[in-house]
């Protein structure tokens, strides 16, 4: 800039100097022409400082972005790479002092709910071991999962299980209102019991992925249940604490309406099988009717 400048008046000084003897008309028309180059030159060199600083600002401005979405995102993995102590667990859970059917340290788990079994745990499903716990104060149903694919190599992971509840007895005496059962709202929480061993051999006690599917079983004959899979596939996972919850809802009103009779019918659950040791917990179920409202059952702390 400096010498563009530096060559403008150079080039001023030259022409005045060369127009000096002229007439007073080429001395005016000289005048002129000088006075336009350097208004010319002067606008050129204001215009390219502008730019300059505007890009200059916008640099800056950029950067400053930048820097604080680097430093959001920094914030963010630092919050998520930070294990919650599991003293938070019963403030995530949502519907515990509203839902159908909340467990108690009484209840015997064999009265309302079974593990699918076909063939002795000899194809994909496996054995589960059923009681009530308490997990931070909340009585818990916990699933423990127990047969392996491979006895010899626990590193195949463990089979499917396939929990069975059973309606009838949920809503033993009340089973007039089955019909009417249109969403299920379900709470689970995981928790680590064995580590979890990455691909690069790291471990860690979380655990880890939780897959499943949710289906009913309904009808009037219990020879006779069909599956029908609800509107929900469970896809979730838990890879820095070594607990989660996670709330599902599906709608059997719409897919696979029970029915109004005292026979069995099943609300089941099945999760995909895993590579590591981890129990699953049932926190709450809540039954609703189709606008919504609350339906009570026969069993547990909100039994009517």
């Amino acid at each position: 800039m400096k010498k563009f400048l530096a060559c403008t008046v150079a080039t001023i000084i030259a022409a005045s100097m060369m127009t000096a003897c002229g007439s007073d008309d080429s001395k005016d028309s000289s005048s002129k022409a000088a006075e336009s180059t350097t208004t010319t030159a002067a606008s050129s060199a204001a215009d390219e400082s502008a730019t300059e600083e505007s890009a200059a600002e916008e640099s800056a401005a950029d950067e400053s972005a930048t820097e604080e979405s680097a430093a959001d995102e920094s914030a963010a993995e630092g919050d998520a790479a930070e294990p919650k102590p599991i003293s938070e667990m019963p403030a995530t859970l949502q519907d515990l002092e509203t839902a159908s059917l909340v467990f108690d340290t009484s209840m015997d788990p064999a009265d309302f709910v079974k593990t699918m079994n076909e063939a002795n745990f000899e194809n994909d499903e496996s054995d589960v071991e059923f009681s009530i716990e308490e997990v931070e104060g909340v009585p818990m149903l916990r699933c423990q999962v127990l047969t392996l694919k491979d006895e010899e190599d626990p590193s195949l992971g463990y089979k499917v299980p396939k929990i069975q509840f059973d309606m009838s007895k949920i809503f033993a005496g009340k089973t007039d209102t089955l019909d009417k059962v249109f969403t299920i709202d379900i709470e689970f929480m995981t928790k680590a019991v064995g580590n979890f061993v990455a691909d690069d051999g790291t471990e860690s006690l979380v655990p880890g992925n939780f897959m499943g599917a949710l289906c009913s079983q309904a009808g009037e004959d219990p020879d006779k249940l069909g599956w029908k899979e609800l509107d929900n596939q469970i896809s979730e996972s838990e890879w820095t604490s070594e607990w989660a919850t996670y709330k599902f809802s599906v709608r059997p009103g719409l897919l696979g309406p029970f029915s109004a009779v005292d026979t069995p019918q099943y609300f089941t659950f099945l999760r995909w099988t895993i590579p590591n040791q981890a129990d699953f917990y049932v926190a709450d179920i809540t039954f609703k009717d189709e606008d919504g409202n609350v339906l009570p059952v026969s069993i547990g702390a909100h039994a009517e």
